[in-house]
């Protein structure tokens, strides 16, 4: 390319990007409130307002799994206006889980950064007559069809149904809208156990309310450190949710580069890593093309996932 063409091209790159943005950012969040993804979304919007002056406003548009708000996205203006906090299921395991879905987690969106990762627990109520892993499969195996489990994304369905192949259980899997509400129905006993991020169990925990009986990560961790992995029983099983910002694809590279810029400049502020970490988060930042190609490698990962835990898409 002649170097003026070059110069050119650098300059329209840096003229685009000072003027973006000048008008609020609206960042959908395809969960309820309260979710991990949705309090991760928030952080990142906070920084994002405070580097350019001007609102990142958090929507939350949940349903199927996140699917729905994604598929929002997909479809909305390519003027970086519109982006998504997507998320593992959103991003990776949709293509595998949903037999109709509306988007391609690759091809319709442009990576912007991916921000960090959550380990998942298996969880069953305070009072329930088993203290491990081994104990709710024999209780399951005793009573078939009376186990109730539920999910609210990719990472809750997977490792739920993983338990239920390792166990050769018969038990009842029951959908819901987001991560909080399925807590509360399995305080209430309405469910049995569920497979959730750390970010959302945690305070039940030290409520005395819910109890764990194993992580999805390689081993223990922090703030569970006498809850085993679950890899224990599953042989080789880990799995973390993660958390990324996309716009829709054809948005201009110079307003993703400027966002990516900012948020994982961002993430090394010693206030942003204490409140990731108070809420459970492990902070695994990556920029434009570290989440490009992260996304194709996971989209292949949770596939494996997905069929090794015998999910029949819906």
């Amino acid at each position: 390319m002649p170097i003026i063409y070059f110069l050119l091209a650098l300059f329209c790159f840096n003229v685009g990007a000072q003027n973006y943005p000048n008008k609020p950012v609206v960042i959908t969040v395809p969960f309820p409130p309260g979710t991990s993804t949705d309090v991760v979304g928030r952080e990142v919007a906070q920084i994002l307002s405070k580097a350019n002056g001007i609102a990142f406003v958090v929507d939350n548009k949940p349903g199927a799994q996140g699917l729905t708000g994604a598929c929002i996205i997909a479809k909305s203006p390519k003027d970086g206006y519109s982006l998504l906090f997507g998320n593992n299921t959103t991003q990776a395991a949709a293509p595998w889980i949903s037999k109709n879905l509306s988007y391609d987690p690759i091809r319709d969106f442009e990576p912007i950064a991916r921000i960090g990762a959550v380990v998942l627990a298996l969880v069953v109520k305070s009072d329930a007559p088993y203290e491990t892993v081994e104990q709710l499969i024999d209780f399951g195996k005793k009573h078939p069809g009376q186990l109730k489990w539920g999910y609210a994304n990719g990472a809750n369905q997977v490792s739920g149904a993983a338990i239920i192949k390792f166990g050769k259980l018969d038990a009842v899997g029951v959908p819901y809208k987001g991560v909080p509400q399925m807590l509360t129905d399995l305080v209430g006993a309405t469910i049995d156990f569920t497979v959730a991020d750390v970010t959302n169990i945690s305070p039940l925990i030290k409520a005395g309310r819910l109890k764990a009986l194993a992580v999805t990560s390689s081993d223990t961790i922090d703030s569970l450190p006498n809850v085993p992995p679950m890899s224990k029983h599953i042989n080789g099983f880990s799995l973390l949710g993660w958390f990324a910002l996309f716009a829709p694809i054809g948005t201009p590279v110079a307003y993703t580069a400027k966002l990516s810029e900012q948020i994982l400049s961002g993430l090394q502020g010693k206030e942003v890593q204490e409140r990731l970490k108070a809420s459970g988060i492990l902070i695994y930042p990556g920029n434009v093309e570290e989440l490009r190609k992260f996304v194709i490698s996971e989209s292949e990962k949770w596939r494996g996932l997905v069929k090794d835990a015998n999910i029949q898409p819906e």
